[in-house]
């Protein structure tokens, strides 16, 4: 798929989202972000931490770019000794290297199967992104008791593009738009 060819595809209608998977299939969505999954190529190869990764494109806009999680590369949340009392109320869900921009004080986004309203845009079927702000709400609403932890998928950091940036590493064979079916990302990963 060329530049002018993805251009065009997240450009199209602001009222749809789109997950790539080797035909346009699409969602309804409140947003107006269009997704799409991209497997790390020969480009990226020995490249960390993009080396045999799987990235869900969650958030695109010609100003800002692209934002994506790595959701093939799980952690195990002992891992992360400066998150030690998150860690002990989070442990029950799954946990991944999301990508390497990490905020301080703000570490970790997510994705949940809980929808609230229009509150957070669906980036797959049943499956909504939490930004890093969202991601610490939730986490209180988990401690409080209002919320299952079962329902969220957490990650560590989040990866980054600039608009071009992506068209050009995808034209150099760094990543490959997926082909393969959706429903791989909806299955929430066994905890490590």
């Amino acid at each position: 798929m060329d530049k002018i060819l993805i251009q065009q595809y997240l450009q199209t209608s602001n009222q749809y989202s789109c997950l790539w998977t080797g035909h346009l299939t699409y969602q309804k969505q409140e947003e107006g972000a269009r997704q799409f999954l991209i497997i790390a190529g020969c480009g990226w190869l020995n490249t960390q931490p993009f080396d045999k990764s799987r990235i869900l494109i969650i958030k695109s806009d010609q100003n800002t770019g692209f934002q994506g999680l790595i959701y093939n590369k799980h952690m195990r949340w002992d891992t992360l000794q400066e998150l030690e009392e998150e860690s002990k109320l989070l442990k029950e869900a799954p946990l991944s290297f999301g990508g390497p921009l990490v905020t301080c004080g703000m570490p970790l986004v997510a994705l949940t199967r809980r929808a609230v309203g229009s509150q957070y845009p669906e980036v797959a079927p049943g499956t909504y992104f939490l930004g890093q702000s969202a991601t610490l709400h939730e986490i209180e609403e988990i401690r409080s008791g209002n919320q299952r932890v079962s329902d969220y998928w957490f990650f560590l950091g989040f990866s980054s593009w600039g608009w071009d940036q992506l068209f050009d590493e995808i034209a150099q064979g760094a990543g490959n738009l997926s082909e393969e079916h959706e429903k791989e990302l909806l299955d929430w990963p066994w905890l490590y």
